[in-house]
């Protein structure tokens, strides 16, 4: 029988839906319901995301068709298992997971704060994974690096769990879409998926780059962009809206942003200009006073008499 590691080996490698359910069910005793994330061996620390790996393959695996529905609720599933585990190591800071006790939806203004909190959890553990990672280049492998993997471990469980709570919402999102779907388009869609070969599956290539736009599964590496390339294909081919309200507004106030700081830049450029005309025209201001001054002192024609 396999071990646990190389069952994740397999799944990092192959990134196929078997192999992540083969490590789920590998790991179901390895976690006790009483530790917590700093009890948990440094080696163990990369099957906390098993779950996690499991519902992104899922997820890639079924980008479109009639089975996309029971795939995002697996998907769903399994985030929800990867969050409860992290929940219940304590291994991501508090606010990051929501409740799910409050029955009440939150409001506008609580999903935008919640948003920018995440997006800046991201950022900075993103920063602080390159570092680490310029650590160990520098450190090499003949030194001990128990305590850099093990935070470079963490802040990846971290990195997961934020990205599982925003897959989770775009997933809401998604199943919104397909369910007001006419049900003209579910059977025509159906028909055409009993005639055509179901493409071969996705297979996850992995190499040795590190690229802190990505989360790292132990070797291997989830690809944010792709997805969400795959994502916004699923209705392409629709006439349905390809964006909510929400993500609209998020993109007008981006851009907002960005035009705002363009034109700050302009004003600073524009002030620098300014500047250095001024000084330009105080110097030769200064050298005119200074001609005149001369001028003043000395007779006409006293250059030409030979002595000053």
């Amino acid at each position: 029988m396999a071990s646990i590691r190389e069952l994740w080996d397999a799944a990092t490698r192959n990134g196929t839906v078997a192999d992540w359910r083969a490590v789920v069910d590998g790991i179901r005793d390895l976690f006790s319901s009483n530790e917590l994330i700093d009890d948990v061996a440094t080696g163990d620390l990369r099957f906390v995301t098993a779950n996690y790996g499991l519902a992104t393959a899922i997820l890639q695996e079924s980008s479109s068709g009639t089975n996309r529905i029971q795939a995002i609720a697996d998907a769903s599933a399994a985030f929800r298992r990867f969050l409860h585990l992290c929940d219940t190591l304590q291994a991501v800071p508090r606010g990051v997971i929501p409740d799910d006790d409050d029955d009440a939806a939150p409001s506008p203004e609580v999903l935008r704060t919640r948003k920018i909190d995440n997006f800046r959890r991201t950022r900075d553990i993103r920063q602080r994974l390159a570092t680490l990672d310029q650590i160990k280049l520098r450190r090499g492998e003949t030194d001990d690096l128990d305590e850099v993997e093990r935070e470079i471990y963490q802040l990846q469980i971290q990195l997961a769990a934020l990205d599982a709570v925003n897959q989770m919402s775009l997933s809401e999102r998604e199943l919104d879409l397909l369910r007001s779907r006419p049900a003209d388009d579910v059977a025509g869609e159906r028909d055409q998926q009993s005639t055509t070969p179901a493409p071969p599956p996705h297979v996850v290539r992995i190499d040795k780059d590190m690229s802190v736009h990505q989360v790292r599964l132990g070797g291997a590496r989830v690809d944010l962009d792709r997805r969400a390339r795959e994502r916004a294909a699923v209705f392409a081919d629709r006439n349905k809206p390809t964006m909510t309200l929400d993500q609209f507004a998020d993109l007008e106030i981006a851009a907002a942003k960005q035009r705002q700081q363009a034109a700050q830049d302009r004003e600073a450029q524009a002030a620098k200009v300014d500047v250095d005309s001024e000084q330009h025209i105080d110097a030769e201001t200064l050298q005119a006073r200074a001609w005149d001054d001369w001028k003043d002192e000395h007779e006409k024609g006293i250059g030409n008499k030979g002595y000053t």
